[in-house]
């Protein structure tokens, strides 16, 4: 996410980021760019100083001098002053950092303002953004370190000069605390100073390791206790060599205790061309191998006090560098990358650092690593860090403040600011990186309390307040919401500016983001987009090759014959389509709508290929982590071989595969693959966390539980894609390897259909465990290894008129204005295989449970009674299905939370505004399974009540639409999104389109145990008390009726149908836009063009490159 306030000119992202990369790589333009944009600031912002400081703010010495003396030209202080300085060696601390008021209380706010900040000229001091980090004294460093027993740096020069660094303030020596000045030799006459961080001959004297540095000169070191050892270990390009690996986890290992306290800090991004899946790849492979080494330090109680991590993205390159791209080119990749990483790292339970802000506007000795005052500035961003971890119950407290912390600290007042107008203000290029801490893309938002460190998923006890990674706390005033809506405005407009026109820009786009060339025949994909109006933004394509990059790695011999002995294939020779299928195992048979629908492709321009379609709703492959993530590894040591740069494919068309034959053998008579041996009794999840990576909460969770518990639900602010209890980070918030409550609370994970009449093991549940190229509509995110496709239902048939199909017609649309202000939900108690004990856990269960006003309003009063829940449901007095979380009253600042009686104005707000029910009750044992009304069902037809089928027509005359999983994923999806009507989404399936939907802009996204229902309804509808449309569970006989209910009588409070009007406009209009049967099939196009090269023999030497001629 952003910052907690975005001024208005950070909206046209496009145009800054043009302007400032013409400025970045001129260095004489520096001073210019910040006074330009400084002035820019001061004619759009409202900027006004800070509060005064929070009680529970930690103040030290150095902060507190520094910031005292700050508005003194007479009295400044040094923070450096009572270092060794020599000549040409003796700057100040005010050189390298302009401090001011109020100092920043949370770790959050510190690294966002460390990160975002910027400078009022090339070269001069640093200001943090929004609130200010602290400069310590060496005493305060030392108080700091002695907190630590091990601080571990991993990673390229970045991390062996912050090691240095380091150790430069614990020695309180700018001369020589960076030098190993015990080490023997002649030609060390100039390694002192800037020159042992800048030479490269000055290496040798780099003192990156702390136990050398108090075995040979223990008196420089000016520390009353021991400090933290810190131990610089190089990890450079990805994959990484094993045996080293292993030796220096294995070192880690032997010096780590888990009753200590660790500090684990990384780096990457150069080494590997600024990468992003090269870059999480590095890291997943040393975390890997620390948790097959080191499983306790990946234990949640570890994770959050004992063994704290923090990942800093690399910094701006600067004009001297010699890499063939330009400064600013390397530096606008630099931004994505930062931008993409952060995300990803905090998913895996990591804070971010970045470093292009403090460094684009500065001096580089090379034009790659940062100055000496940047690297000390760097270090004090990591001592600043360390501060505000909370420290364990056996450790020392925070550096103890010389006033006390409740007295408040001066703040900056206006009239402060009339010598240095341009203060807080940020230079041109830092205006164009203000996300460079977030991931507003949702791929992830960690969040964390005030000093504490953040854990994927649950902790254990909740913080008071949760504040997204990306932004700090929602402004007093506003609600989370506006905020999320406001990023998400802000990244796809980020995302459109990166569209672009003519094959040149376009096969550019592709190779800077996938390290390769194009496909052959990649200029006639391109011209037939944009005959079509196609968007072309080479993200919107990112699922395609997340899905491919194993593939690299498998032989091209097994993605030509595995669709010759599957049993729904689609063929194409010589510009015609063949579809093969045997009998069809589903009720509605999808090869019909695939080759009916791919047929309006350009099939004379399509490479002769052969793919193999997965013809049921549920995913099948689940191909063990390891073997995945070998393949990956393999993949890309072998696209290292052949960079762009310096490559030019030699081959630049495809084969012709043989001719097909006119009858394919017999099933039982084709080989290519093997069913897994899995049980059919065995819970799928156990085929499912395998998947995961071996750190990961899921693999520490088994399947063996007790459905017919009471389920639990974890609380919103224990779970790091939350802000503030709604859904900021999208993809960590569909993921079951980092949710694996989701076992207990999916019917995937529950009872997934996995039948397969083709699988010649009945006892077996149906599926694979090889890495096979089968596409597939969908795929349980973070799980399955399936190639996505645009499914089946979404394109158009003869078959359009069947209960099958979801496609949208324009004379169906209905104005917002037009349609009813209420909540429409029908559909089939799907989901899986439900039966008496287990249909608690089944996620549309618990939704119409939420959707039921009566229900909701019993167990509200049951547990306001005091009385204990079940451990066994249906149960208590009444007997009550438990199935689903009752308002968080801490996390939901509910209106009917605060009515007199909460259970009577929950069931008459709810019931006033909700339609919704089930069609059909799909009992097991089936008395009714597709049979009867479905109305018959002996455990649960008590609590629900069905009705007839709702058409869509009718549907599409409600504004709120939630849509939910199934057997898989929801076939109706794309519609709600055509008709305007706002889709309110919850899934654990990912699908083709999922890299160019933007949550919060184009669809309100939800969570898959709904807890967050109820804050979203009351957002969008508003809450007014006693006016009930019915109290007979929705019947609609009686809606509009007014009845005065006893006890409900908080406050009105008004909803926001304007911003959901806004979210379903623009929904309806981008899937009008980049959505239609046009982009599907450009989506399948370029998937084609990528299959066939990986089923060629020569795939490493082709590629498109005619426009580099």
């Amino acid at each position: 996410m952003g910052s907690p306030e975005l001024p208005r000119w950070t909206r046209d992202t496009a145009s800054i980021r043009h302007y400032a990369a013409i400025l970045q790589s001129r260095r004489w333009l520096g001073l210019l760019a910040g006074s330009l944009v400084a002035l820019f600031f001061l004619s759009t912002s409202s900027w006004q100083p800070g509060p005064a400081t929070s009680p529970r703010q930690i103040i030290t010495q150095g902060w507190r001098k520094v910031h005292d003396s700050a508005g003194s030209k007479e009295n400044q202080f040094d923070g450096l002053r009572n270092f060794r300085k020599e000549e040409g060696c003796n700057f100040t601390s005010l050189d390298i950092h302009h401090p001011f008021a109020p100092a920043c209380t949370d770790r959050s706010s510190l690294l966002d303002a460390m990160s975002g900040g910027g400078r009022l000229g090339w070269d001069a001091p640093y200001w943090t953004r929004g609130c200010d980090m602290q400069w310590f004294t060496i005493d305060e460093v030392c108080d700091i370190l002695s907190r630590y027993d091990h601080i571990y740096l991993i990673g390229d020069d970045m991390l062996r000069h912050l090691g240095q660094a380091l150790h430069v303030f614990m020695r309180g020596d700018l001369w020589d605390g960076g030098r190993a000045t015990w080490r023997e030799g002649t030609d060390d006459n100039d390694c002192h100073c800037h020159n042992v961080f800048d030479k490269p001959a000055c290496i040798w004297w780099s003192a990156v390791n702390t136990v050398p540095l108090l075995q040979n000169a223990p008196m420089s070191v000016q520390c009353k206790q021991r400090p933290a050892l810190v131990s610089w270990d190089a990890m450079l390009n990805y994959p990484l060599n094993v045996d080293l690996l292993k030796g220096v986890v294995k070192n880690i290992e032997n010096k780590a205790d888990p009753n200590g306290r660790d500090a684990f800090i990384v780096g990457h991004g150069l080494w590997n061309d600024l990468n992003v899946e090269t870059t999480m790849s590095w890291l997943e492979q040393i975390e890997n191998e620390m948790a097959l080494q080191m499983p306790a330090y990946f234990e949640d109680s570890l994770a959050n006090n004992s063994f704290p991590r923090l990942f800093i993205s690399p910094s701006a390159q600067g004009e001297s560098n010699t890499d063939t791209l330009s400064s600013s080119e390397n530096n606008l990749q630099l931004m994505r990358h930062t931008r993409e990483v952060s995300g990803r790292v905090k998913s895996r339970g990591f804070e971010h650092l970045a470093l292009y802000n403090m460094s684009v506007q500065a001096s580089s000795p090379d034009g790659t690593h940062t100055s000496y005052e940047n690297n000390l500035l760097k270090a004090m961003f990591v001592l600043n860090w360390l501060n505000m971890l909370e420290p364990p119950d056996r450790s020392a407290p925070p550096v103890v403040p010389t006033t006390s912390v409740s007295s408040p600290v001066e703040t900056l007042k206006p009239e402060d600011l009339a010598e240095e107008p341009m203060a807080k203000q940020h230079s041109a290029d830092s205006l164009i990186i203000q996300t460079i801490a977030a991931d507003r893309t949702g791929k992830a938002h960690a969040s964390s309390k005030a000093t504490s460190v953040p854990a994927a998923g649950e902790t254990n006890s909740p913080p008071p307040s949760l504040q997204s990674s990306a932004a700090s706390k929602t402004r007093p005033g506003s609600h989370p919401i506006d905020q999320l809506i406001l990023e998400a405005e802000d990244y796809h407009n980020e995302l459109m500016s990166k569209r672009t026109h003519g094959i040149h820009d376009a096969a550019q786009a592709y190779r800077q983001r996938r390290g390769r060339h194009p496909p052959p025949r990649f200029d006639r994909f391109v011209k037939w987009c944009e005959e079509r109006d196609v968007v072309m933004v080479e993200d919107y394509f990112d699922q395609i090759y997340g899905d491919l990059a194993p593939f690299w790695a498998v032989e091209p011999r097994v993605i030509r014959d595995f669709p010759k002995s599957w049993m729904n294939v689609l063929s194409i020779r010589n510009g015609e389509m063949r579809r093969w299928e045997d009998e069809p195992p589903n009720i509605a048979n999808w090869m019909d709508f695939w080759g009916t629908g791919l047929q309006a492709l350009p099939l004379e321009d399509l490479p002769d290929v052969d793919i193999a379609f997965n013809g049921e709703d549920e995913p099948k492959m689940f191909v063990p982590y390891e073997e995945i993530q070998e393949a990956i590894a393999k993949a890309e040591k072998r696209r290292l071989k052949h960079p762009v740069d310096d490559h030019l494919p030699s081959i630049q068309e495809y084969v012709e595969l043989e001719p097909l034959p006119l009858k394919r053998p017999p099933v039982k008579e084709r080989d290519g693959y093997e069913w897994a041996e899995f049980p059919e009794d065995k819970p799928l999840w156990d085929a499912g966390r395998a998947v995961c990576p071996p750190h990961s909460k899921a693999r520490k969770a088994n399947g063996n539980d007790d459905f017919s518990k009471t389920p639990h639900f974890p609380h919103a602010h224990n779970l790091t894609y939350m802000h503030e209890g709604f859904v900021s980070n999208w993809s960590a918030a569909k993921s079951s390897c980092d949710n694996p409550h989701l076992r207990g609370l999916h019917g995937t994970w529950i009872g997934m259909l996995s039948s397969n009449p083709e699988n010649p093991k009945p006892a077996q549940k149906a599926i694979i465990s090889d890495l096979v190229p089968m596409l597939s509509g969908c795929k349980i995110h973070d799980i399955n290894a399936e190639i996505l496709v645009p499914p089946a239902m979404q394109w158009p048939s003869d078959a359009d008129s069947s209960d099958f199909t979801f496609n949208f017609k324009e004379d169906q649309r209905i104005p917002w204005e037009k349609k009813k202000d209420l909540v429409m939900w029908r559909g089939s108690a799907s989901g899986g295989v439900n039966d008496a004990d287990n249909w608690t856990r089944f996620q549309r269960h618990r939704f119409l449970s939420m959707l039921n006003g009566t229900l909701v309003s019993q167990h509200e009063a049951t547990q306001a009674s005091g009385n204990p829940i079940p451990s066994h449901v249906p149960g208590g007095h009444p007997a009550l299905p438990w199935n689903f979380p009752l308002p968080q009253v801490d996390v939901y600042d509910l209106a009917t939370m605060q009515a007199t009686s909460p259970s009577a104005a929950l069931e008459s707000w709810i019931n006033s505004r909700v339609d919704a029910a089930f069609i059909h009750l799909r009992c097991f044992p089936p008395p009714s399974w597709f049979h009867g009304n479905g109305q018959d069902c002996p455990y649960n037809g008590e609590y629900y009540t069905v009705k007839p089928v709702v058409k869509s027509t009718e549907a599409y005359k409600y504004k709120y639409q939630p849509d939910l999983d199934g057997a898989s994923y929801s076939g109706r999806y794309r519609s709600i999104l055509q008709d305007s009507s706002l889709p309110i989404k919850a899934t654990i399936y990912d699908e083709w389109h999922d890299s160019r939907l933007v949550p919060w802009k184009h669809f309100v996204p939800m969570d898959n145990t709904y807890m967050d229902w109820y804050g979203i309804m009351e957002y969008f509808l508003g809450y007014a008390p006693s006016t009930s449309m019915s109290t007979k569970n929705n019947d609609p006989k009686s809606i509009g009726e007014e009845v005065t209910v006893v006890g409900d009588d908080a406050e009105a409070r008004a909803g926001h149908d304007e911003v959901a009007k806004k979210i379903a406009m623009d929904g309806s209009e981008w899937t009008r836009t980049a959505l239609r049967n046009e982009d599907m099939l450009a989506y399948v196009y370029r998937l084609i063009l990528e299959i066939a090269r990986l089923g060629d023999e020569r795939r490493d030497e082709m590629g498109f490159a005619a426009d580099l001629k």
